[in-house]
């Protein structure tokens, strides 16, 4: 990247950017001096000379606006940008004229009652109309655009402000006097050097993808709006605030990024990697993901995924100004600035805010100001030789945002702002007033110690006497905290948990869900207050998993209970979390395949056979033996003796259906290295055998361990993706229900457990939530429960009474700015304040203020609702009046960090890459289904191509790696790209994916059809392997498992489940490896039609034959081909599969002569609950076509013993064999000759042997 320029204003600043960094769309010269250089100051304009300039007002309205319309607006943006910096005005710009910029600002006028401004200009007037188009593009019609004249110095407040102002016109200077100015500059900081080329929240990030699912009357409620903290703090300011960004296309970035991409998979990107590798030098071949730290695959997950060919850079800062008298309130307000874009930040490029105040030797807020007035635009400063050195952290006040990215800083989405933020911006409501308290007697029961809330208000809004706090006594009615994004909830969570520490004996235990910095910020708030971390727990669980023993029941032994309790009480629980990754409907669709699983576990606990701690891969393992061998576990209860003699009894097809439901269901978990480590996991209890000098110790966390001590336990979720954050939260509080019922059972004392749910929408609508909230208070617990609106507690289950819950057992409301709803009001009313006062009144809260309903003591009717405000942030908090310090941060950190080792220590797993349960580990790319695939092509849609080989989407084609020629999108394009420059040798087999695909259904049939695009090409991606129509290149049925074709389709494992329920798919074996076939029903779904003499029949095969059945045929043709027709000593001379002795009667295969006589006989033979039926029928059948050999194909070994043992004790007539072997010998060493019977092989033996048989 450039390096940093002085920015100190003058006429006028040139800087050049790197080579890479030309705003270059594809196609253009890249040499033309025209874009070699930014300007940084473009506006000369003095403060004794002022001009108004002109700019293009936007007033928003609720209508949300609509993400292709703001890609579509902010692609043209760019280019035409880049069309102006390379037309007519080319000759200029050698002169000396700025390059193009755009500014976005929003202009509070500190007035009472706030008016904020939202305008856009440019530095090009010319361009202004062209820019107002893009505008009208991006907004929906329902905004109001306006050009108007203004200039940022015309905010400067004069010291004695008129109080009739035009509503219009900020407060505008009647002196000329200077100032004093307090702002923030919002800095682009990457955690390593060239981090800047990783994402920041992108504009659909900012919003939330569940509105779609959600009641038609919380959908305006769920949105994430950009710039709605910035709005709400403008709105509360009492001094005039300016917030500015200034933008510019910077060009294409991909050449640096490939940079980085190059030493990512190399793993030589800090100075530490390539000492390490000087020291210890390695190939400079490319590793292998699997092989490369999480942070590294995930910066090339990213780089992959954001959009570097466009790229803006942008500066983004704001100023609050005001006089000498009153520099506090300006300094307040930027304060609180500096925390508003914590949301736009991404895992490896982040936004912080930096305070300046005119105290400021160095460069005052004046000098902010002064860039504002003067557009000043700084270049991209990460790279710098400052930057490098160890203490200087990688920030740029030029910011590097992808066209996606841009939005987040820049756009205001009118749909979610408060009522007080639309005022601000628009239309204005009636004065509001406040609420009369309740009695003083009432409020001195809410003193002392305990969770701090809010600053009660008068009726005339001001403070009264104390903080509300509710007591100890009181929490276990538990607290409902209501507010939308940037309400305070998480400021009032860490001063509510903070000040209840000393207050109880118990623990406090948070769960940061949103992993918005809460966690972080509470323990600073906490280090200070305590003067260090101790008695603190904190998982990263983006990092590090509890080291729970989630399938062990002995600590509920230990309590008392029985083991039917105990392994129930386990499996129902089991069952809860796989419902939250499923979705409770798709789960609990097939009752019988949940119940397997139900039966399986509580197998695995059995007295006698069993244990009483398993792990997850136990009980996958017992299910897929089940399925496979038809082994169920052995248990001596004997309702599950007779269960599982039952379930073998059944049809074969049901029973696949049963089995390979409950697999596909537990296999969620097995196969995702995110969540199979965690129930993997099994606590080795300490014996007396153990070496009790060895300082290794099992790291172990169980929340019995925890709930009687006074501790504090941290849960930070980060950015996980919601199914696995979900998922974990479930697992958590699972196992906490589960110690607080242990220790109910045994009686002892308890203490209070307070537990905080940050933010826990996705699970606050469950059954366990439910059962913690109505019966959590019997077992000592207290909930504090953050939501952006009720409705999210209301589950479509009938049986979940989550939501009805809440609003009748949660004692004390704390309830923000949100949309009304008729239970809420009515939930918060008393005798005197009805609901439809409490409506009103919720509709008029301002940010910062929370209308409270608090718990009533044992009795007593519950007092008035009441308006209170926001408490200061605690001390050592980022957005309090004292944050730490800089040596203080530094040792917090080192606390902190000593804090999360000693975690990991001593209750922490680390994640796996690659689970042993998984073929090829789990994806970790959380994306979205498309709304339309392609679906003529696999090439889109798969996750593994050959090292060597690229697919470009947007000429569907392949290219070659190393020179870049371009091949068919085809299995011979696939062939001659890797042999371009390479060669076929080099090529996992299993990275060569299917490329073409023939879904024979039309748009339309798609869209009517209940099966998504991917759905429905991985069905016919099933259906092409079973009827053999690929290239052995791209898939072999005989050696090649269909995980392959689920990874070559793109498909997850959840979204195959329902495909099998519905008995379209049908998982037929995992011996040899997995094979699944597509049902009649199935066929019919994707359009396979059948004609009789083409499709099936003499030569060609079975109507419902199964893929296992197609591999055993081929498997068969093979070795006759092999061992007869092509032995010159042989008298067949052709082997006709599905050979048609009569209408009633047909060979699985058969070898015939020259003149069409019969040679040799073959049966594939699958077994299922007739085979004392159908196997000497089959033997018959052999046997009167007096062939030369009869051979028998089995699927495994145990099969030819069934065989056998049918033919010795057939259903009908006599024995067709006598000999008997042991269970032991392989069914190739059996040696019988009979007319029906000469030879048994195993397919898989068969497959991989000798050409020569013995």
């Amino acid at each position: 990247m450039a390096t940093e320029k002085d920015t100190t204003p003058t006429t006028r600043e040139t800087t050049a950017p790197s080579q890479n960094q030309n705003p270059t769309p594809d196609g253009d010269d890249p040499s033309d001096s025209s874009t070699q250089s930014h300007i940084t100051d473009v506006d000369t304009t003095t403060p004794t000379s002022l001009e108004s300039r002109t700019y293009i007002e936007i007033r928003p309205s609720t209508k949300p606006l609509n993400h292709a319309a703001v890609s579509q607006a902010t692609t043209i943006l760019y280019e035409s940008l880049y069309n102006l910096s390379n037309s007519s005005t080319q000759l200029s710009l050698r002169k000396g004229t700025q390059q193009p910029l755009i500014e976005w600002l929003l202009v509070a006028d500190g007035q009472p009652d706030t008016s904020i401004r939202y305008l856009v200009g440019t530095t090009h007037d010319a361009f202004l109309d062209e820019l107002e188009a893009i505008l009208r593009t991006a907004f929906p019609n329902t905004y109001e655009l306006t050009q108007v004249d203004w200039h940022p110095r015309q905010l400067q407040p004069s010291r004695n402000p008129s109080t009739d102002n035009d509503s219009s016109t900020p407060a505008t200077a009647d002196t000329p006097s200077q100032p004093y100015a307090a702002g923030v500059e919002y800095r682009g900081v990457a955690k390593i050097r060239q981090d800047w080329q990783t994402s920041l929240a992108s504009f659909e990030e900012l919003t939330d993808h569940s509105r779609k699912t959600q009641p038609e009357k919380h959908k305006s409620n769920s949105r994430r709006i950009p710039l709605a903290t910035l709005v709400e703090t403008l709105c509360d300011s009492a001094v005039p605030v300016v917030y500015q960004v200034v933008c510019s296309p910077l060009g294409d970035q991909r050449v640096d990024a490939e940079g980085y991409r190059y030493d990512l998979e190399r793993a030589l990107v800090t100075p530490a990697d390539r000492l390490l590798n000087f020291v210890f030098p390695q190939s400079e071949e490319k590793l292998e993901p699997e092989n490369l730290a999480r942070p590294y695959r995930d910066r090339l997950t990213e780089l992959e995924t954001r959009d570097l060919r466009r790229t803006f850079c942008l500066s983004a800062r704001a100023v609050a100004l005001t006089d000498d008298t009153n520099s506090q309130q300006a300094e307040t307000v930027a304060r609180r600035l500096t925390n508003v874009f914590g949301h736009l930040s991404g895992s490896f490029h982040s936004i912080h805010g930096h305070l300046i105040t005119d105290t400021d030797r160095h460069t005052p807020a004046s000098q902010l100001f002064e860039d504002i007035c003067r557009r000043t635009y700084p270049e991209p400063t990460y790279g710098t030789l400052e930057s490098r050195l160890p203490w200087k952290s990688h920030e740029s006040a030029g910011i590097v945002v992808a066209p996606n990215e841009l939005p987040g800083f820049c756009l205001i989405d009118g749909v979610g702002l408060t009522p007080s933020g639309q005022r601000a911006l628009g239309a204005r409501q009636s004065e509001r007033t406040g609420l009369s308290l309740p009695s003083p007697d009432h409020l001195a029961q809410y003193t002392g110690p305990g969770q701090a809330l809010c600053m009660p208000l008068t009726d005339d809004r001001q403070p009264y006497q104390n903080p509300f706090v509710l007591p100890p006594t009181l929490q276990d009615r538990h607290l409902f905290v209501i507010g939308d994004t940037g309400s305070g909830k998480s400021v009032l969570t860490t001063g509510a948990m903070l000040s209840n520490v000393e207050a109880t004996d118990g623990p406090e235990i948070l769960f940061d869900y949103k992993g918005g910095g809460t966690a972080e910020e509470y323990l600073q708030a906490h280090y200070t207050a305590y003067d260090g971390l101790e008695d603190v727990s904190y998982f990263d669980l983006t990092e590090i998993l509890p080291a729970l023993s989630i399938f062990d029941i002995r600590s509920l032994l230990d309590s008392g209970l029985s083991r039917e309790e105990a392994r129930s009480r386990i499996a129902g629980h089991y069952e809860e979390i796989l419902a939250g990754l499923m979705g409770e409907e798709q789960y609990y669709g097939a009752t019988e395949s949940t119940k397997a699983i139900r039966n399986h576990l509580r197998a695995l606990y059995d007295p006698i056979h069993g244990t009483d701690a398993v792990s997850h891969k136990d009980l996958y393992r017992a299910l897929q033996r089940t399925l496979s061998d038809q082994t169920p576990p052995p248990t001596s209860d004997e309702r599950l003796t007779e269960y599982f003699a039952g379930l073998l009894e059944r049809d074969r097809d049901v029973f696949n259906m049963v089995l390979g439901g409950a697999v596909a269901r537990v296999e969620i978990i097995a196969t995702d290295d995110r969540l199979a480590p965690l129930f993997d996991h099994v606590h080795r209890a300490h014996t007396d055998e153990d070496d009790t000098e060895s300082d290794e110790t099992d790291p172990h966390f169980d929340f019995t361990d925890v709930i009687d001590n006074d501790t504090v336990v941290i849960f930070d979720f980060g950015g996980m993706e919601e199914r696995i954050k979900r998922a974990l939260t479930l697992v958590l509080l699972s196992n906490l229900w589960i110690a607080l019922k242990a220790r109910s059972a045994a009686q002892k004392q308890p203490s209070r457990v307070n537990l905080y749910l940050e933010e826990a929408k996705d699970i606050a609508a469950t059954k366990l939530v439910d059962t913690l909230l109505s019966q959590g208070r019997s077992f000592g617990l207290s909930l504090m429960l953050g939501v952006q609106f009720p409705g999210q507690l209301d589950s479509p289950d009938p049986s979940n009474h989550t939501y009805e819950e809440a609003l009748n057992e949660i004692g004390t409301f704390v309830v923000g700015n949100v949309s009304i709803e008729d239970d809420l009001a009515k939930a918060l009313a008393t005798d005197d304040v009805p609901p439809t006062k409490v409506a009103r009144r919720l509709a008029a809260i301002r940010h910062g203020e929370w209308l409270v309903r608090p718990a009533a003591t044992f009795g007593s009717p519950a007092p008035r609702p009441f308006l209170g405000r926001s408490l200061p942030a605690p001390d050592g908090h980022p957005a309090s009046e004292t944050p730490l310090g800089d040596e203080q941060y530094q040792a917090f950190n080192t606390a902190f960090e000593l804090t999360a080792l000693e975690t990991w220590n001593e209750a922490g797993l680390k994640y796996e890459s690659d689970h042993p349960g998984t073929e090829n580990g789990s994806d970790d790319d959380d994306t979205t289904e498309e709304e339309t695939l392609r679906v003529d092509s696999l090439l889109p849609h798969t996750k593994r191509l050959p090292e060597y080989v690229s697919y470009d989407e947007s000429i569907h084609a392949l290219c070659c790696g190393s020179c870049e020629n371009r091949y068919d999108p085809t299995i011979e394009g696939m062939e001659r790209s890797i042999e371009c420059c390479r060669s076929l040798t080099d090529v996992e087999s299993d990275d060569i994916p299917v490329c073409d695909i023939n879904l024979k259904l039309t748009a339309e049939e798609r869209d009517l059809s209940d099966w998504s695009d991917r759905q429905l090409l991985f069905l016919q991606a099933i259906y092409n392997a079973q009827q053999l129509r690929y290239d052995p290149l791209e898939y072999d049925l005989l050696h090649d498992s269909m995980i392959r074709l689920q990874e070559y389709v793109g498909i997850e494992t959840d979204e195959i489940a329902p495909l099998l329920e519905a008995d379209l798919l049908r998982h037929d074996t995992d011996h040899p490896h997995r094979l699944y076939t597509v049902s009649s029903e199935g066929r019919s779904t994707i359009g396979e039609s059948y004609r009789k003499g083409v499709d099936y029949g003499h030569g060609v095969g079975d109507l419902d034959e199964s893929s296992e059945h197609v591999l055993g045929v081929e498997v068969t043709r093979q070795h006759l081909e092999e061992a007869y027709a092509e032995d010159p000593e042989s008298d067949v001379t052709d082997v006709v599969p599905y050979y048609e002795l009569d209408d009633q009667h047909r060979l699985d295969l058969a070898g015939v002569d020259a003149d069409g006589e019969i040679i040799v006989t073959a049966e594939v033979e699958r077994i299922n609950h007739d085979i004392r039926r159908a196997v000497p029928a089959d033997f018959d059948k052999m046997a009167a076509c007096e062939p030369e050999a009869a051979i028998w194909v089995v699927m495994k070994q145990a099969d030819g013993h069934k065989i056998l043992s049918a033919l010795n004790d057939p259903l009908e007539g006599p024995p067709r064999v006598e000999k008997t072997y042991a269970k032991t010998t392989p069914p190739q060493q059996f040696r019988i000759d009979t007319p029906g019977m000469t030879a048994v092989y195993p397919a898989e033996w068969l497959r991989d042997r000798s050409p020569d048989l013995p």
